[in-house]
């Protein structure tokens, strides 16, 4: 049985344990497009003036080149086995994640396929994967907090917005997410010379177990006919 270092796990399935059998195996040949991200770099030249400014800089989408070897029992065990695996790579934008960096996942979707090889029950080829979001993900970190406060290092090398969830105990008419230098309110803090109501007071809860106290009507019915008859 051929195990590769760098084995992928794409959205949550191990691809070389599913396709493995007494002959057969799906391995990870090698991957590029992992390396240090480039830069898209836009430049302002002014007439006289040596050099140029940069007026806009951004990073591009990460491409991820896969090559891999799936190895069937037979030739027909080999078609049932590509017909699977494109299966599983057509499901969108999808997390991905490599055997030699468990810890970081890559969210992308199956471009270009170019088939290598083949013969003797083994099929190769490169898989391109486009990651619109070119950073690598580590693990989520989470911290609960009542009444007080909470504090998340990130570690990573880029800025990451933090996820709220607000579980609301008590009746409120507005929450205030605060940070150093910035706040975002939902709801409003209401005026003296309004006083607060609860939007959903009840005001008749009546199981209908007995008519009594009821008296007829010529108001029409919703749905359905009046039963004088009780």
């Amino acid at each position: 049985m051929l195990v590769s270092v760098e084995n992928m796990i794409f959205n949550g399935i191990d691809l070389s344990q599913r396709f493995k059998s007494e002959k057969g195996y799906f391995i990870v040949n090698d991957v590029r497009g992992r390396g240090i991200t480039s830069d898209d770099i836009q430049l302002l030249k002014m007439p006289g003036m040596p050099g140029a400014f940069v007026s806009e800089e951004s990073i591009p989408e990460r491409i991820l080149e896969v090559d891999i070897s799936l190895k069937g029992e037979t030739f027909e065990d080999l078609r049932k086995k590509i017909e699977e695996l494109s299966s599983i790579l057509h499901s969108g934008i999808s997390p991905i994640i490599f055997a030699d960096e468990i810890d970081r996942e890559y969210y992308g979707k199956l471009g270009k396929v170019e088939d290598r090889n083949e013969k003797s029950c083994l099929y190769q080829a490169t898989l391109y994967f486009t990651c619109p979001d070119p950073y690598k993900y580590g693990a989520e970190k989470t911290a609960d907090t009542l009444n007080g406060m909470a504090t998340i290092i990130n570690n990573g090398t880029v800025e990451t917005p933090p996820i709220f969830t607000l579980n609301v105990i008590k009746p409120t008419t507005y929450i205030d997410v605060v940070t150093d230098d910035a706040y975002m309110r939902l709801g409003q803090i209401p005026s003296a010379d309004n006083s607060t109501f609860d939007p959903v007071t009840t005001i008749l809860n009546d199981p209908l177990s007995s008519t009594v106290g009821w008296a007829p009507t010529t108001f029409p019915v919703d749905v359905g006919v009046i039963n004088s008859d009780g």
